[in-house]
């Protein structure tokens, strides 16, 4: 009798079944299908992170390399003197200006050579890394361009084979001039290729990656890893985004297309270079940055399908029980043990979902909360269920969300990032998704909540603005952080209507050091130079390593002419004592050179500060171990 009024009246068990079973599964499948498009935009936008940096590493050694070729072909155009400019000069300056030549390229290998020519194209002095002989250019287009528009500046050739080497190369070139504007020559260097595609090797860009260098100017290709036949000096088809992009003046931009060169799908990140017609192009093919989230979106979508496909067959089984229950109590009963034990497969299949998931009423109180969110809050799954939001997540950090939750139980999606204690008080970076769930009518019945651990996440991309920004070796910030320091220190200073001072620093006697002592040696010099360099200077002083044994110091509070000239005699000074390299302690004795230059007084933009620096401090090197300041 009672057995039957269970059954007739209240089918108590089988409605709290029934409930538990909804809303399992719609806690469930909708984080399932969250996931799986969450996952794809992760991977997405990791994908563009990883080219935007790329490309921003890659366009900050380009731009140094060029801005200490063109310094050096800018010097050398001053220095040259006019009546070195010919075939019969060559026995009296040939010594000197050849070794001037090598001096220069010292550890600068991403230059070939550095060379001179006369005004009928014949090569006059060389340096002896050039390895080349005495050859004339008058065929090529920078020499034809330069003599026919002297005042031209700095030019750079389309990619060219050399004619000693037979290796690709770009050669750079300014004009050489008599006082009247008169064309007598030119000094240019030749850019190894080979050197740049070196470092695109390097970069882990997958099978259907690329990287590309190209001149902005037209979109002609400079250079691509991997290589494409025939495409070299190509430009790029106008209809090309990157190209749209850069026609209606956009300097550098993320884009998703299909590569016209080859057909592959890929995900672009471009850099123009700021004062050279180059940028730097890096890509990512579509199907390797979404291979490993197609792998988990089968894997999450059949195990959808096969929750579909349980709640199919308990729905049956509910049918069948129904129509038995007043004929065969005992088959009731077994049938409702079978669905608790699949309600209980339910409840594991939620525990095995990574993201950490929680369903909540109308009221705030929990309904649902799998293994994952128990387990990060360091609590039981039992001690959640019925309890307020604002007793789980605690009284500190609810104020912080009230507003989220808010806005879910208007209707509306959100999606934040905070901070969290775990129970032993590590602090995690977690991201939260909140989905309003909808009921008839559409009345707002409570909301699902998916929480995701980015921890790892946020510590990747810290480090990777690190690389960015930082000299590997040294720890000091490299060339494109002293680049955007100089511009701030520029603007502070024009505004406040005060001066400030430049130091450009080169290491004397370096290459020995390093040649005969080996490269270990020579990198645990550069790294105790960088200490105390910035040992000598004040915490808001900037110390930069921007070449191979070139450093740079922005000292921006600087007020009197006297102060700068304090703080180099103290660096010539530091550097000056001995330095204790190897396990050996080997006492090894090297010194600097610098050169000073002075914000308004010397320039009053940064290329023209960092040249004027550059030339007082290769003043400073024909005496050794000394400082000048620039004489404009």
């Amino acid at each position: 009798m009672s057995s039957a009024r269970v059954c007739a009246t209240g089918r108590t068990p089988t409605g709290t079944l029934i409930a538990f079973l909804s809303i399992a599964a719609l806690a469930v499948m909708p984080v399932v299908g969250y996931l799986i498009w969450s996952g794809y935009q992760a991977a997405i936008r990791s994908a563009e992170n990883t080219t935007r940096n790329y490309a921003l590493i890659l366009e900050a050694r380009l731009e140094a390399t060029l801005r200490r070729a063109d310094a050096d072909l800018w010097d050398l155009a001053r220095a040259i003197p006019i009546a070195a400019l010919s075939q019969r000069a060559l026995p009296r300056y040939a010594r000197e200006l050849n070794a001037d030549l090598d001096f220069r390229l010292f550890n600068f290998k991403e230059i070939a050579g550095l060379r001179v020519a006369d005004r009928h194209g014949d090569t006059l002095y060389t340096s002896a890394s050039a390895s080349a002989p005495y050859v004339n250019v008058s065929d090529r287009g920078y020499f034809r361009w330069l003599r026919d528009n002297p005042q031209a500046g700095l030019v750079f050739s389309e990619v060219l084979t050399g004619r000693s080497t037979g290796r690709q190369i770009l050669a750079i070139a300014r004009a050489l001039m008599d006082e009247r504007g008169n064309f007598l020559g030119i000094v240019y260097a030749l850019l190894e290729l080979e050197h740049f595609q070196m470092q695109f090797q390097s970069l882990a860009i997958g099978p259907q990656g690329a990287v590309s260098l190209r001149r902005s100017d037209d979109r002609r290709l400079v250079l691509r890893w991997p290589h494409l036949a025939g495409e070299v000096n190509r430009p790029l088809s106008p209809q090309n985004p990157i190209a749209k992009q850069m026609a209606a003046g956009a300097t550098a931009a993320t884009l998703q297309f299909t590569a016209e060169s080859d057909g592959v799908e890929r995900i672009f990140s471009y850099r123009t270079l700021e004062g050279y017609p180059f940028f730097i192009n890096v890509s990512l093919g579509r199907d390797d940055v979404l291979a490993q989230w197609r792998a988990r979106a089968l894997a999450a979508g059949a195990l959808n399908l096969s929750l579909l496909g349980l709640l199919a067959w308990l729905l049956f089984r509910l049918w069948l029980t129904v129509v038995r229950e007043t004929l065969v109590v005992a088959g009731l009963k077994q049938s409702e043990q079978a669905l608790r034990d699949s309600a209980e497969k339910l409840r594991m299949f939620a525990d095995n979902v990574p993201a950490m998931t929680t369903s909540w009423d109308e009221n705030l109180r929990c309904r649902f909360a799998n293994k994952a969110f128990a387990e990060f809050n360091g609590i039981a799954v039992e001690s959640i269920l019925g309890k307020h939001l604002r007793e789980v997540i605690g009284e500190e950090g609810y104020p912080g969300i009230e507003g989220h939750v808010a806005r879910v139980l208007r209707g509306h999606p959100v999606t934040y990032q905070r901070t969290r204690k775990l129970p032993n008080g590590e602090p995690r970076y977690i991201e939260v998704k909140l989905l309003p769930h909808i009921g008839d009518q559409a009345k707002v019945l409570g909301f699902f909540a998916v929480t995701t651990d980015i921890t790892e996440h946020k510590l990747a991309e810290e480090r990777i603005r690190r690389v960015a920004h930082h000299d590997s070796l040294t720890g000091v910030p490299n060339r494109m952080l002293f680049k955007d320091r100089l511009d701030q220190a520029i603007s502070f200073a024009k505004r406040d209507s005060r001066q400030f001072a430049l130091l450009y620093l080169d290491l004397d006697k370096f290459k020995p050091v390093n040649d005969s002592l080996g490269h270990t040696a020579g990198d645990e010099l550069l790294q105790s130079a960088a200490a105390r360099i910035r040992h000598q200077v004040r915490e808001s002083d900037t110390v930069a390593r921007v070449g191979g044994d070139e450093f740079t110091v922005i000292l921006p509070d600087i007020t009197r002419r006297e102060e700068a000239e304090t703080v180099a005699k103290k660096i010539v000074a530091a550097l000056a004592a001995p330095f204790q390299l190897g396990s050996q302690k080997q006492s090894v004795g090297i010194g600097a050179s610098i050169g000073i230059a002075l914000y308004p007084a010397d320039a009053r933009d940064a290329d023209a500060l960092v040249r004027a620096a550059d030339a007082a401090m290769y003043s400073a090197k024909q005496v050794g171990s000394s400082y000048r300041f620039c004489e404009a």
